[in-house]
């Protein structure tokens, strides 16, 4: 078998761009649904990202013209129980990453695929995108898209998509704030590289600061978020010295995470 074929076997790919990642969800012949295999091979992509130091911010896609995620395999919890058991498992890492990370969607995100890029930091969607949460008419509950959508557009809103099982086109999407940004397919993941490129220029603490505090505070009363003090130990950096001597001596700053 050669390295292509094995790639293109694989339910997961994990590819690096300097200091950037493509998490590509390849199972397109069912529609990039998670069966086990996808899905711990997902949380061992996630894990390997959070671990290398090189590595600042993580795009995640699907492959083809399609889907971006199908949610669950649905045939494999009809078919292989023991399997779909299996996969309830493995703990994604996905909600507790440290540093950022964008959902490309470049077609349908259903159910679980949903879900995923709500755990994302960023939603970057191509016009053919489409969202759901279709699992109550599976007899079956969104466990996170009942959590995470109230909390990402008006309560009423959410609630008439979770009830319904109704669709949200890209453009819905971008209406109600879920979406950053609709691009042209074809030009997904050229704006994706942009936006994460955007990102990996600024100093890694300042940007694990900026997500940690404002997830953390969003817990919170502002007043309580205040007291969190959260620029003061970044502020006492080395990047935070490095920061406005490159700026004074008109150069681009070399940061050391530290």
């Amino acid at each position: 078998m050669t390295t292509q074929e094995s790639a293109e076997k694989k339910a997961i790919l994990f590819e690096k761009h300097g200091s950037i990642c493509i998490i590509t969800h390849n199972r397109p012949e069912a529609m990039n649904a998670h069966n086990y295999e996808a899905t711990w091979r997902e949380a061992e992509a996630y894990a390997e990202f959070e671990r290398d130091p090189d590595l600042r911010v993580a795009i995640i896609t699907g492959a083809g013209d399609r889907a971006f995620c199908a949610g669950g395999d649905l045939k494999e919890r009809a078919l292989n129980y023991e399997s779909f058991l299996k996969r309830g498992t493995v703990k994604n890492p996905l909600p507790t990453l440290s540093k950022p990370v964008i959902a490309a969607v470049n077609g349908l995100a259903h159910g679980g695929g949903f879900e995923e890029s709500l755990m994302c930091d960023i939603i970057l969607a191509a016009e053919n995108a489409e969202f759901r949460l279709p699992e109550p008419l599976r007899g079956i509950v969104p466990g996170v898209g009942i959590h995470y959508l109230p909390r990402y557009m008006p309560f009423k809103q959410a609630m008439s998509y979770l009830l319904t099982c109704r669709t949200l086109t890209a453009q819905d999407a971008l209406k109600w704030g879920l979406v950053s940004e609709v691009v042209p397919r074809d030009q997904l993941m050229d704006c994706a590289m942009k936006w994460a490129e955007e990102i990996s220029n600024a100093a890694p603490l300042a940007v694990w600061s900026i997500k940690h505090y404002t997830r953390m505070g969003m817990a919170m009363p502002v007043e309580d978020a205040l007291e969190l003090n959260s620029s003061r130990w970044v502020n006492g950096s080395e990047d935070a010295i490095e920061g406005p001597k490159a700026f004074v001596e008109k150069r681009k700053p070399v940061w050391k995470g530290r």
